[in-house]
């Protein structure tokens, strides 16, 4: 008798359905596939052998309830594309109703490259449905004709040329949008924005990326259209400098409480840029203590300022004005978990903090924030700082650090952590990751008690301390001796078990591959190539040590 599985969602309603489906996110590209007109019919039909997908999900199966409350819920048809084809274009415009709809230029081809007739038909049709509307190097035809119609629900526009034109009229979109809460900007020339237009008072999300002046992106109609900006809660800014921007300007840049911008309604912020850029931003503006804020940048310092003195000059300047910034706070933010990333490049060794208020930092990864559409979203830290890891005496002081309670440590080295760990005197819980296994150092650092004299737990980097590294890293005599003891483990655990305040555990993500070789599947472990003997009794011993913890490779220390 066939079994019958009973659908659970029967009994949610078809508008709690309907809701629930909203929600849904695209994790694939559309695909297609174009057919040359030499080709026969049934060569360019889509099959499921070439795995297509048809719309945002791929579907395994679907029953017909749900199908029939999809079909009939506008907003998932509302993402336009012409990749299937001009049947399946009207088809969604037909399915989606009255509802907004979501453009992207990106998701409309055209036989031709200077027009795009499909594109441009969906907005001289339907440009009064239009919420969201993203152009990336438009051909000219859709660019004229996007700023030549009224688009009364646009909300969200983005605009991208990569050319010089000679002239791009924003303003008549401005004057034709009255709805139009977010703006994205990727111009080759800042004069190309209206700054003083009246519309951008009402914006609530700004992301601009900009060619810079020789002397920085902070001109002072940018700055006089931000004051107005009462409602603005999201500001990104990424600067592609030409020259050395300036610590400082003219305008409105005395850092007294009459010249500076105040943005009370700011959630989130990210200025990508030179840290001279970072100092001077910080002489202009002021935003409350709950504002997610990141400083960063690809380089610490730019070309022209890669000696030794000029790269402090900069450092001493950003510190001059990052004391006053967060003395500025009404109320004094409390991060207790904390990232600290290194990077080795042309000019050092770069140092990326990240701090947090929850348990989990994120990994600060500079000058990628703004490739996506959202960067808002993907800025989970709540302050992020860049700086020449030789600067940090004079960067970490100024950061409210003796809070953090959980640290991530990625590539740091002995000596760079040593130097750094000083700043983190709170700091119970340490993670230590690699990136390359050349790149590896060991823990003995730790075994002086004055290098974060609260720790109570260290983690290892579960994707790198695999049971090979850890044989071969916490022992003295390699992978081919049996260990008489673990003396990088034992000797942290000794000289830490003498002060106030031992260390709990040391946890190592290798629990999956010990049950592997026990099992007598040692070639499916990164042991592969070890005598099996001596790994099982090397094994025997580690599980031994005390303090030592045994866990899988995804669990998490910092939940504890």
């Amino acid at each position: 008798m066939a079994r019958v599985t009973k659908d659970a969602t029967a009994i949610i309603p078809d508008e709690t359905l309907s809701l629930i489906f909203t929600f849904l996110r695209s994790i694939d590209p559309v695909t297609y596939r174009e057919r040359s007109p030499t080709q026969p019919k049934s060569c360019g039909a889509f099959t499921a052998a070439h795995n297509r997908s048809f719309g945002w999900v791929n579907v395994t199966f679907v029953n017909r309830r749900w199908r029939h409350v999809a079909i009939n819920n506008g907003t998932l048809w509302t993402n336009l594309t012409n990749f299937l084809g001009p049947h399946w274009l009207n088809e969604m415009v037909r399915r989606s109703k009255s509802a907004p709809l979501d453009i992207d230029n990106n998701n409309f081809s055209s036989a031709w490259k200077q027009v795009n007739q499909p594109l441009r038909a969906v907005l001289t049709l339907f440009n009064a449905r239009i919420s969201c509307l993203w152009l990336r190097t438009p051909t000219m035809d859709v660019f004229n004709q996007t700023f030549s119609v009224r688009m009364d629900s646009l909300q969200e526009f983005s605009l991208a040329l990569d050319r010089r034109i000679s002239a791009c009229p924003l303003a008549n979109l401005l004057d034709r949008a009255p709805l139009l809460r977010s703006l994205r900007l990727d111009l080759p020339e800042l004069s190309y924005a209206p700054w003083g237009h009246s519309a951008l008072n009402n914006i609530t999300s700004l992301n601009l990326i900009l060619q810079s002046t020789k002397t920085g992106i902070l001109m002072p109609e940018l700055l006089n259209a931000l004051s107005r900006m009462h409602y603005l809660s999201e500001l990104s800014l990424k600067e592609l400098h030409v020259g050395t921007p300036n610590l400082s300007c003219s305008h409105r840049c005395s850092a007294t409480p009459d010249d500076l911008i105040i943005l009370n309604s700011m959630k989130s912020m990210i200025v990508d840029s030179p840290l001279e850029t970072h100092a001077h931003i910080l002489r202009h503006i002021r935003v409350p203590s709950h504002t997610r804020l990141a400083l960063v940048s690809p380089n610490t310092v730019t070309p022209e300022t890669c000696s030794s003195s000029k790269i402090a000059f900069v450092h001493e300047a950003l510190a001059h004005e990052l004391g006053p910034f967060m003395r500025s706070y009404a109320v004094k933010p409390m991060f207790h978990s904390a990232y600290l990333n290194f990077e080795s490049n042309w000019n050092g060794v770069t140092a990326s903090l990240g701090l947090s208020r929850q348990a989990h930092p994120e990994r600060p990864i500079p000058g990628v924030l703004l490739c996506s559409k959202h960067p808002h979203a993907t800025l989970t830290n709540d302050f992020t700082v860049h700086f020449h890891d030789a600067q940090a005496p004079i960067i970490l002081p100024l950061l409210p650090l003796p809070t953090i309670r959980a640290l991530t440590v990625l590539d740091a080295g002995i000596s760079l952590a040593r130097a750094h760990l000083a700043f983190f005197p709170g700091v119970q819980r340490l993670r230590l990751c690699v990136s390359q296994l050349n790149s590896l150092y060991g823990i003995s650092f730790l075994e002086d008690t004055a290098v974060l004299p609260n720790l109570r737990v260290l983690d290892t980097d579960a994707n790198v301390f695999v049971l090979r590294t850890v044989l071969m890293c916490f022992t003295s005599h390699g992978l081919h001796v049996v260990p008489e003891r673990f003396p990088a483990l034992e000797n942290v655990f000794e000289a830490r078990r003498q002060t106030a305040t031992p260390i709990e555990a040391i946890y190592l993500h290798v629990e999956e591959e010990i049950a592997l070789v026990k099992q007598g599947r040692i070639a499916e472990t990164s042991c592969k190539k070890l005598r099996e003997d001596i790994v099982r009794e090397s094994i025997r011993r580690l599980e031994g040590v005390y303090g030592v913890q045994i866990v899988r490779k995804d669990f998490d220390v910092f939940s504890l």
